[in-house]
C-alpha cells in the first residue's frame, strides 16, 4: 500500500475521530472551559491529541514493520498521550507530569537507541562529544522540546501549524537522504496533524476551533519531534548537524526560553502563566488571531528554510550557531521593544486578554 494512500487514510481517520469523540468528551468533562486566561467561547472538547494519535496508530499499522522499527516512539507517545489526557481531565501537578516526561525520554534512549552523543563540530572545528553527559542532556532536551511545544499551544492552529512545519522540514531532509522508513513515519505524522488542523486552525470553513489538542496532543507532538530531531542529528549516518535542529524548531524554542528568562528575571517561577509569549504581544499590537498565527507560521517556515539551506550549502556549525545566537538576541530585543510599546499605548496587564476576548480567541 502506497504511503500517500496511507497518509490520506490517516487524514480521514483523524477527521472521523474529531466528529465522534466530542460527545464522549463532553460526557466525561474532557473539555476546555473559559476562565481568566482562556477567552474562547464555550466549552471546547480536548480530543485533538486522541484523534491525532488514533490516526497515527492506524497509519503506522499499515506501514511495513513500523511497530518493530519505532517501539520507543509508539510506547513513549502512548505514555505521554495518557498522561496528557489525565492532565486535561484534572490538572496534574508538575511532580507527576515531569517524571512521566523523563520516563518517555528514557524510553527513547534505552529502547529506541536515540540519544544525543555529541553537539556537532562546535569545538574549534572538532566534534564536541557529550560523553557521560549524553543521557542527562538527552533527557533535558527532550523535556525541553515537550514543554516548548506545549507552551506554543496558545491560539487556534498555532501549535499544530508549528509542528507541521517542523515535521515537514524533517521529512524534506529524510527524502533528500533517502531514508524511506523515517520518511514514511513522518508523512503519517504530518497527515495526522493536517487532519486535526482542518478543525482547529481558523479558515473560511472553520471560523473558530471546534476542538483543541490539549496537553495530550502537545506532549505527543513534542515527543515525536524530539525523537526525529535527535535521531537525524546523531551518528555516522546523520542527515543533519545538531545545530540545524535549532533552526528547524526555532520559534517554539526561542519563545519558550525568552518567556522563562523574563519570568526568572522578574523573580517569578519559570512555569508560572503569563501573557508574554510572542502571540500575546502580536495580539496586543492589533493583529487578529488568524493574522497572528499566520505571521508566526511564516516566521517558523522562513527560519526552517534558512536552516535547511545552511545545511545544503555546507555552512559550518560555528557559523550556523553564531547566526542562531544572533537571531535569538534580535528576537529578545524585538519582544522587549514591542512589549514596552504596548504597555505605553495600553497601560495595565489585561490588554492582551481584552484584545483576544473581543476576537473570540484564547490565550
Amino acid at each position: 500500500m502506497g504511503v500517500f494512500f496511507i497518509a490520506l487514510m490517516v487524514i480521514v481517520v483523524v477527521m472521523c475521530l474529531v466528529h465522534v469523540l466530542p460527545n464522549m468528551a463532553c460526557r466525561i468533562g474532557l473539555v476546555d472551559e473559559p476562565d481568566c486566561r482562556k477567552r474562547h467561547e464555550g466549552c471546547v472538547p480536548l480530543v485533538g491529541g486522541l484523534a491525532m494519535f488514533g490516526g497515527f496508530a492506524v497509519g503506522m499499522s499499515l506501514l511495513d514493520d513500523s511497530w518493530l522499527r519505532f517501539p520507543a516512539l509508539i510506547i513513549g507517545g502512548l505514555l505521554l498521550l495518557t498522561v496528557g489526557l489525565l492532565d486535561d481531565l484534572r490538572e496534574m501537578r508538575k511532580r507527576v507530569r515531569v517524571p512521566a516526561q523523563i520516563v518517555a525520554a528514557l524510553l527513547l534512549i534505552l529502547v529506541g537507541g536515540v540519544a544525543l552523543q555529541d553537539l556537532g563540530w562546535l569545538a574549534y572545528g572538532g566534534l564536541l562529544s557529550l560523553g557521560v553527559f549524553a543521557i542527562p542532556f538527552t533527557i533535558f532536551c527532550t523535556v525541553g522540546v515537550l514543554n516548548a511545544t506545549n507552551m506554543s499551544d496558545g491560539l487556534d492552529g498555532l501549535a499544530g501549524g508549528l509542528a507541521l512545519i517542523t515535521l515537514a522540514s524533517l521529512a524534506f531532509l529524510a527524502n533528500q537522504s533517502g531514508i524511506t522508513g523515517d520518511l514514511d513515519a513522518l508523512l503519517v505524522l504530518m497527515a495526522a496533524v493536517a487532519g486535526f488542523l482542518v478543525f482547529n486552525a481558523r479558515s473560511p470553513w472553520c471560523k473558530k476551533a471546534k476542538v483543541f489538542m490539549g496537553d495530550a496532543g502537545s506532549l505527543f507532538l513534542g515527543f515525536v519531534i524530539a525523537r526525529f530531531l535527535i535521531d537525524f542529528s546523531q551518528g555516522d549516518a546523520r542527515i543533519m548537524h545538531p545545530v540545524i535542529a535549532l533552526w528547524i524548531f526555532a520559534v517554539p524554542l526561542m519563545d519558550t526560553i525568552a518567556v522563562i528568562v523574563r519570568r526568572m528575571v522578574a523573580g517569578k517561577s519559570p512555569f508560572s502563566a503569563d501573557r508574554k509569549h510572542l502571540h500575546h504581544i502580536l495580539l496586543t499590537k492589533g493583529l487578529s488571531v488568524q493574522q497572528t498565527v499566520m505571521v508566526i507560521w511564516l516566521l517558523a517556515l522562513v527560519l526552517a528554510v534558512i536552516g535547511i539551506l545552511g545545511h545544503s550549502y555546507g555552512l559550518t556549525d560555528g557559523v550556523m550557531f553564531i547566526g542562531f545566537l544572533g537571531l535569538f538576541v534580535v528576537y529578545m530585543w524585538t519582544l522587549s521593544y514591542l512589549g514596552k510599546e504596548t504597555a505605553r499605548i495600553i497601560p495595565g496587564t489585561t490588554a492582551a486578554a481584552s484584545v483576544v476576548e473581543s476576537q473570540g480567541g484564547r490565550v
